[in-house]
């Protein structure tokens, strides 16, 4: 008995390899138009990051602050320099990065004109106030409250 294999599927030839010139000028189309987006996409997310990066960053190291305080026993300060773009903390100082802008609000009627200290108290309070973070377009507030010394980021 012979066997006969029959191949449903067609025999390659070489002319049938490759991509045919319709196939390369549409790969060719969707890569320049994601190459042409890629600028515009990353500008406008770059900015974004960073000043939601800095502002979680402030908003960490006023809660160390805040647990410094409470477990020492003792008063701590963060201050802040509009003139200069300068945080500093527990002899820490942080330059705002470039680009970055920084302002200090009160939070409460009580407290008059900038916000340039904010001191976490011992038994949980503090000072209050409000740090709104931007650049171009991005803003993100961290606001301390003065009862309870909670620290919030808002995007």
């Amino acid at each position: 008995m012979v066997r006969v294999k029959i191949s449903i599927l067609r025999p390659t030839r070489a002319k049938d390899a490759g991509y045919t010139l319709l196939e390369v000028l549409v790969a060719v189309a969707i890569i320049s138009i994601v190459a042409i987006s890629a600028p515009t996409l990353y500008a406008q997310t770059v900015p974004k990051f960073q000043v939601r990066q800095y502002a979680n960053n402030v908003a960490n190291h006023l809660r160390f602050l805040r647990d410094s305080a409470r477990q020492d026993g003792r008063a701590r300060t963060l201050s802040y320099s509009a003139t200069e773009q300068l945080i500093t903390a527990a002899e820490n100082n942080a330059l705002t990065p470039s680009g970055i802008s920084v302002v200090a609000e009160p939070l409460g009627p009580w407290q008059n004109g900038a916000v340039e200290e904010i001191t976490f108290y011992p038994n949980g309070s503090a000072t209050g106030g409000r740090l709104i973070i931007s650049r171009d377009a991005v803003t993100v507030t961290v606001t301390i409250d003065w009862i309870s010394g909670s620290i919030g980021v808002e995007q």
